[in-house]
Formats: C-alpha cells, sequence, structure tokens
C-alpha cells in the first residue's frame, strides 16, 4: 500500500500526489475508479500501488493520446500502434484511448471523413480504393461506411466520377471506364456521369 501524504489538484483532472519515502506520481483520479469529475484521493489515505501506477501510467498514455490528436485527426488503430510504440503498456492505453472516445476527442468516422476529403481531392479515387485505403489503416469498418455514405452520397457521385476521370489521365473511353470501375463506381453511375 501506498500512503499519500499530500494531494495537489491540476489542470483536467490531474493530481500530484506525494507518496510516503517522497516520490511524486502524477496520476487522473477517474483511473482510480473514482469516475469522471470524482475527488482525487486526500492526504493520509492509503491506496494500492498497482493501482496507483495504472492510474498514472492511464494518465501518461492520455496525454500522449492528447498532444497527438492536437496535431492531426487520428483513428483508435492507428493511434494505439503509434503510442504502443513509444512504449505506453496496451491496458492503460486502452483506458485513456476509451475516455478520449467517450469525451468525442478521438472518432474513427471522423478521421475517415477527413481522410477521404483528402483523397478526393488529390487523387481519382472511387468507394472501393478509399474503402481499401482506409482498412489498411486499421480504421473501424462501420465508421468507414458510415463515411462514405455521407461523402459519396448519389447527388456527389457524378462530380467525383468526373473529377477521377480527370485525373486518370486516360482518354481511351474504354480504358477510363475499366479504371473507374477498379475504383469501385458503377457501371452504370459511370456512363450516367461521363454522358453529362
Amino acid at each position: 500500500m501506498a500512503l499519500i501524504e499530500s494531494v495537489k489538484e491540476g489542470a483536467q483532472g490531474a493530481v500530484v500526489a506525494t507518496v510516503a519515502g517522497g516520490s511524486l506520481v502524477r496520476f487522473k483520479a477517474r483511473y482510480l475508479g473514482y469516475g469522471e469529475g470524482g475527488a482525487p484521493p486526500e492526504a493520509g489515505a492509503e491506496l494500492d500501488e498497482a493501482e496507483l501506477a495504472y492510474a498514472a501510467a492511464c494518465t501518461e498514455a492520455e496525454d500522449a493520446a492528447t498532444a497527438l490528436l492536437y496535431r492531426a485527426e487520428q483513428h483508435r488503430a492507428g493511434l494505439e500502434r503509434k503510442l504502443s510504440l513509444k512504449g505506453h503498456d496496451r491496458k492503460p492505453l486502452r483506458a485513456a484511448l476509451d475516455f478520449l472516445e467517450a469525451q468525442g476527442l478521438l472518432c474513427d468516422r471522423r478521421f475517415a471523413s477527413a481522410w477521404i476529403r483528402q483523397r478526393l481531392r488529390r487523387r481519382a479515387e472511387g468507394p472501393a480504393s478509399l474503402r481499401i485505403g482506409l482498412a489498411s489503416r486499421g480504421v473501424d469498418r462501420a465508421a468507414v461506411e458510415a463515411a462514405l455514405a455521407e461523402l459519396l452520397d448519389a447527388e456527389a457521385r457524378p462530380e467525383l466520377i468526373r473529377d477521377a476521370a480527370a485525373r486518370s489521365g486516360l482518354s481511351d473511353p474504354t480504358e477510363l471506364r475499366t479504371f473507374l470501375r477498379g475504383l469501385g463506381w458503377k457501371g452504370a453511375e459511370i456512363d450516367e456521369a461521363l454522358d453529362r
């Protein structure tokens, strides 16, 4: 057991506690099982050392994940992979990512939408090529399908097909249609979009 000698509350639920012997431990009370907004332990409290170490590891993982989220939109599998490579243990990392998802800071669908928009601006793409690209990154399948349904709706499809055709650099109609079908566009919608 670890005897808490002093507790100082910081920003965003962080707590710095002095443990008997003079060690400082930084953690968020929610990872001790107190839930969001739970009060941190008071001076004089005794906590299980393993529980305290787990809360500290969760807090470190959350801080590292948040720093990456501030820079760019992320998806869960990619963020978990990046932070695992930096030495964060899986169990505390998953707890931190669960919290960030619950808060809406980490969202696979939002990542998929941003990634799709960026790809459509730069390359010849279609539903299949976008789906494959996101699946290869480990983005949640339901999030990918929701983002595709939103961004490649019936109204947007003809223009997206024309953009993909223009970016392909192909002039032969047969080759162009084959190329567009390979991207995942349907034959009838290709014909309709290109005939306009």
